[in-house]
């Protein structure tokens, strides 16, 4: 008997160990094509563009990464990238440039940052209170939910 695979393979370059929640597909860039986006313990966050081996763009130094997900946190119409970490630093991405340099593609920066309960296991964006607008719900380690919502006041950001 002979075995015959029909699936293609992708390979992509990241080491690290990688929680089963800091792997996420999404549209990071909104250009209506998914991107993956990969998170390590290391503190590495990589972008990987259609069936590229080499990642697009990377984020470093944000703590032992447990969670990623991509959506539109701010309820803006369009998705940003949410990396929250073992010890509680949730860093929020925007793409909004495709022409980055080379030295911002391999070290993107965040544009919001804030620490939040150490211990989040598992994140989405919700309307859990059926507003309208996304949530971003928190499972933490100790059987905790939180939920988290971006304000605006004043046409200013705040915290979410």
């Amino acid at each position: 008997m002979r075995a015959v695979s029909f699936v293609s393979r992708l390979e992509f370059e990241f080491k690290g160990n990688v929680s089963k929640n800091a792997i996420c597909l999404g549209d990071a860039d909104n250009d209506n094509d998914y991107e993956l986006v990969i998170g390590n313990h290391l503190g590495d966050m990589a972008i990987f563009k259609g069936d590229a081996s080499e990642s697009w763009l990377e984020a470093h130094d944000l703590g032992m990464i447990m969670v990623i997900v991509v959506g539109d946190i701010l309820n803006e119409g369009k998705n940003s990238i949410i990396s929250i970490s073992g010890e509680g630093s949730c860093n929020i991405f925007e793409i909004t440039n495709e022409n980055l340099l080379e030295s911002e593609r391999k070290n993107l920066q965040p544009f919001h940052a804030q620490k939040l309960p150490a211990n989040t296991k598992v994140a989405l964006l919700a309307d859990v209170d059926n507003d309208g607008e996304l949530e971003l719900v928190l499972g933490l380690t100790d059987h905790v939910l939180r939920t988290y919502r971006w304000v605006r006041l004043n046409n200013q950001v705040n915290n979410c």
